[in-house]
């Protein structure tokens, strides 16, 4: 969502503030930001300078659309469009339930736990501390990132970039849902 301007770490230079070079936007996404949101002029600037522009989502189409008057075309998340077979470095766990979630599923955890004790597996959390994990991983790299999908038995995410590696990487998955995801 490196649209989404109350991100913790959003950046105006993800919109191309202060870049001289010519942009171009493929897929972003401002997450569910409203669509009436007024955006910083700097940030409008450099939205109209962009050589191509697309998005992945409506809600970021129609913010677009209401501070600038351009339309953005709708189009597939790019997560979607390439094979990452071969990418990823090994990751250094094995027989683990991959935790990757914005939500702590602190509500979930006596679940989770005892689907990994009766399975004989331990619990992975990858992209943020998860104090009832095994073991978490709360900064990894991209092809780390990867390759915890790739070595995972059972994902357990509230992520749409989270349901998408388990299903390419053809993993049972469960999805849970999240108070910023209505």
């Amino acid at each position: 969502e490196v649209f989404k301007v109350s991100h913790p770490y959003f950046d105006p230079l993800f919109y191309g503030v202060g870049i001289k070079t010519p942009c171009i936007a493929y897929a972003p996404s401002a997450g569910q930001t409203d669509a009436n949101t007024v955006l910083p002029e700097d940030i409008k600037a450099a939205i109209r300078k962009n050589k191509a522009l697309s998005v992945r989502d409506f809600y970021t189409r129609d913010l677009i659309r209401n501070n600038t008057g351009l339309d953005a075309k709708v189009v597939l998340d790019p997560t979607l469009l390439y094979d990452f077979s071969g990418f990823s470095d090994e990751f250094p766990e094995n027989d683990y339930i991959l935790i990757y979630s914005f939500d702590t599923l602190d509500e979930y955890k006596a679940n989770i736990r005892e689907y990994a004790n009766s399975h004989h597996l331990s619990i992975i959390c990858v992209g943020r501390y998860c104090s009832w994990a095994d073991k978490s991983y709360d900064s990894v790299g991209v092809k780390d990132w990867v390759g915890a999908f790739e070595k995972a038995r059972i994902v357990v995410t509230d992520s749409f970039h989270g349901t998408v590696f388990a299903i390419k990487n053809k993993k049972p998955f469960v999805v849970m849902g999240r108070s910023d995801k209505l």
